[in-house]
């Protein structure tokens, strides 16, 4: 028998020991990635693979791969959130729209009730400046045994008091006369009046106007 042979040891170097350790790292990055990518993959890895997989995801706070939907990064949530706050942002920016037009509508029917009512209490003055026009008017007929001659004008603002003084009273008048027995002299004058009291110009948002017609007998 030969003696047996002498065991010899060989010398590995350095670099063939970095670089075959560098091979294994980067085997186990892309193993690592796939399982990552692929859960069903990962799953038929067995136990040392999910183990393997949790630690890592508990290490570098990213979700266990066994949740399908959970595979995240940390770059992946913090683009998760800047959509969720762009998302708040443009939903912001729509309430604000909205409640903006909201307002602008209720100041427009608040302005428009405000003249409306503004309309109506003009209405009311105008009114009664038309009829103290009739009966100015009547006044000059009746006690001073005036005419139409004499009704038929402009009324002076100094003729109506406080807040009627502002409306322009016109009075115009017409007569006739009718034979009757039983008035005096037998003739019966008949005056018909219209009053028309008038304030701001036509076609304006503040003009008014309102009229009024009587008939007196003398």
């Amino acid at each position: 028998m030969s003696e047996p042979d002498k065991l010899t040891r060989t010398a590995i170097p350095e670099h063939l020991m970095l670089s075959r350790l560098a091979q294994s790292e980067q085997m186990r990055e892309f193993f690592i990635q796939m399982w990552m990518q692929n859960p069903s993959l990962a799953k038929q890895g067995g136990a040392k693979v999910q183990n393997l997989l949790s630690t890592l995801a508990a290490a570098n706070k990213i979700i266990s791969p066994n949740d399908p939907g959970g595979l995240a990064s940390d770059k992946q949530r913090t683009t998760r959130s800047k959509i969720q706050k762009g998302f708040s942002l443009i939903t912001a920016i729509f309430l604000l729209v909205v409640l903006g037009g909201l307002g602008a509508v209720m100041m427009t029917f608040f302005t428009a009730q405000q003249q409306s009512s503004a309309q109506d209490v003009l209405g009311s003055r105008a009114y009664q400046a038309a009829r103290a026009g009739i009966e100015w008017s009547a006044f000059q007929i009746l006690r001073n045994a005036g005419g139409c001659a004499e009704v038929s004008q402009t009324l002076a603002a100094s003729t109506l008091a406080g807040s009627l003084s502002e409306f322009v009273v016109t009075v115009t008048c017409a007569t006739s006369s009718h034979t009757e027995s039983s008035a005096p002299g037998g003739t019966l004058r008949v005056f018909q009046i219209t009053s028309t009291a008038s304030r701001g110009t036509a076609g304006q948002a503040d003009y008014v106007q309102r009229q009024i017609q009587a008939t007196l007998r003398r």
